[in-house]
């Protein structure tokens, strides 16, 4: 996550640009604002031009069904596809298993000896922020330590949509964009992407006191006494979870001792950013690897929630985790299946660059505000933000897990959020998930075959 302290891009504004005034600080946000701006001008100008979805290569083009070692596989072509307005690029061509933006694919079955099925191979992507702990080659060492920005980059997958019954690449596409709905992943738009019917209303906790002296009256309204930006995320099942400075730290460690130990690789930046005894961490698997062998975490759903309870030790550079919510066994680690898994652990470059077997954790900071639970029910609503004196009112069918909403609070207006659309109801932030299809397979037992190159 981008360590910002607004967001504050609103499409439905019309804004073109942003420019600088004399003498005044250009913040943080300036800079994001302008980015998003002239990022989604050139996008929407793509679809105007290009459409939604198609390719002018043989990019992800779906050849040579099989089967390899009772596990489906496929290639998938070298080249460009256009999806959504994002230009997605292959340099290589890749096999389904070995998805270089998915190393923790859980694969896919074939049909039993003697039966029939028809998959749907789609193409997934959204566009993800990558931190300097995670890509350290961005990371500039003459300024000693600190991080500067984080970087954009789409990720892409070719997913499988089993036992479609349509013959054509409309029909199937049409099932398969209903089964995506019904799954809550939102609807398809004209321009591919999934749009959930879920908003966020962050609404102000009633004031407190009145006539007795000794308990002064508070008014309504945010209580902290810092500017924050408070990430709100959903965590799936009428649950969600909140934390100040946007979640943003991002750290890289190693589960221990029956996965209630995490040794840390990069340490937090002072005592104040030090994990405490009752805080909520996530701990978060790979998800794409770069090609100077650095790794992404995988941010297609949330991570594991675990609770802490011994806090950071600073010589050991340990916290540990209560034994209910210890790392599972096994979590997270599909990737050492693949076939490549020891091309993943070694150096790139001649460097010694890679960490082994490693995890990233994201410090979920509430300030006081503890449970005995890591994420928070939505019910019965509004439900409130811990002591921030805000609380969440959740709307829409859909409950993606990740989408998530940005509020920017500031003492200096405690019943003023903003974006101002947050106090009447917005729609999620989150990664904006585009897919499309691209080749219908019919299989045969083990016996596979491309019925549909399904790409534009």
């Amino acid at each position: 996550t981008r360590d910002i302290t607004r967001s504050a891009y609103a499409r439905t504004k019309r804004y073109l640009d942003l420019h600088a005034q004399q003498g005044r600080l250009f913040t943080d946000s300036d800079q994001v604002e302008q980015a998003e701006t002239r990022f989604e001008e050139d996008r929407l100008t793509r679809l105007d031009t290009i459409g939604p979805f198609g390719s002018p290569d043989e990019g992800f083009r779906i050849t040579d069904p099989q089967v390899v070692g009772g596990q489906i596989d496929f290639t998938i072509g070298a080249g460009t596809l256009y999806l959504g307005g994002f230009r997605l690029e292959r340099l290589e061509e890749e096999t389904f298993r070995l998805q270089s933006d998915w190393l923790n694919n859980p694969g896919a079955t074939p049909p039993a000896e003697g039966g029939t099925r028809r998959d749907l191979v789609v193409a997934a992507t959204w566009l993800q922020p990558v931190a300097a702990t995670e890509d350290r080659e961005s990371l500039e060492p003459g300024l000693g330590g600190p991080d500067t920005t984080v970087r954009l980059r789409p990720v892409t997958r070719a997913t499988i949509i089993t036992g479609i019954g349509g013959e054509t690449c409309e029909e199937a596409w049409a099932e398969a964009v209903e089964m995506l709905a019904d799954q809550g992943l939102g609807t398809l738009d004209e321009s591919y992407e999934l749009v959930p019917d879920t908003e966020f209303t962050i609404g102000l906790e009633p004031g407190t006191g009145g006539e007795d002296l000794c308990s002064p009256s508070v008014d309504g309204g945010y209580l902290g006494a810092e500017n924050q930006a408070i990430r709100v995320v959903l965590t799936g099942e009428d649950r969600f979870i909140w934390g100040f400075d946007n979640a943003a730290p991002l750290y890289r460690v190693v589960v221990e001792e029956g996965g209630t130990t995490l040794r840390f690789l990069t340490e937090p930046k002072d005592a104040l950013h030090w994990p405490a005894p009752g805080q909520t961490v996530e701990v978060i698997p790979w998800g794409a690897v770069l090609a100077n062998g650095e790794k992404i975490a995988d941010e297609s759903r949330p991570g594991h929630f675990a609770l802490v309870e011994g806090g950071y030790a600073p010589d050991s550079r340990e916290i540990t985790l209560t034994p209910a919510t210890a790392v599972p066994v096994g979590f997270g680690t599909e990737w050492q299946a693949r076939a490549d898994a020891a091309d993943l652990l070694t150096t790139r470059y001649g460097l010694e660059t890679l960490d082994g077997p490693y995890y990233f954790l994201r410090v979920w900071d509430r300030g006081t505000d503890s449970s005995a639970e890591p994420s928070r029910p939505l019910l019965p609503a509004p439900a409130a933000l811990g002591a921030t004196g805000l609380n969440l009112t959740l709307g829409g069918s859909d409950q993606r897990a990740g989408d998530h909403v940005i509020v920017a609070a500031r003492p200096a207006t405690t019943d003023v959020l903003m974006p101002w659309q947050l106090m009447v109801g917005a729609p999620p932030l989150g990664l904006r998930r585009f897919v499309a299809p691209l080749a219908l397979i019919e299989w045969a037992g083990e016996e596979g075959s491309v019925l549909h190159d399904c790409r534009s």
